[in-house]
């Protein structure tokens, strides 16, 4: 995954992964990836890691800020408020591309 979006998932500039939390499915704020989904043997796991990863890459690409405002527009304005799902509706959202990223991700990984 790192590879194709050439920035660098480990070492210490990475993110940091968490596991557990009060959290749905998971969220990244900042350097923190945090992964709260651990059911079905894994398959969710891995899609939530590489979508928090994803947006991990979108806080390098927009500034951490941007891609923080995006973020509670999107979930709380747009998702909350008006009803619209930002991961299939929008697809200049955020959600979207991450979404769209995980499911070509996704398609390689089972093909190994």
């Amino acid at each position: 995954m790192g590879e194709d979006l050439n920035v660098k998932l480990t070492g210490p500039y990475g993110p940091t992964y968490r596991a557990g939390g009060l959290w749905r499915r998971g969220i990244t704020v900042g350097r923190s990836a945090m992964i709260n989904d651990f059911e079905d043997g894994g398959q969710k796991t891995v899609s939530v890691w590489v979508h928090e990863s994803y947006h991990y890459f979108q806080q390098l690409t927009q500034g951490w800020a941007r891609q923080f405002t995006n973020g509670i527009y999107e979930q709380w304005w747009l998702s909350a408020i008006m009803g619209k799902d930002p991961y299939y509706e929008i697809p200049s959202a955020n959600e979207f591309k991450a979404r769209v990223y995980v499911d070509e991700f996704m398609e390689r990984f089972w093909k190994w």
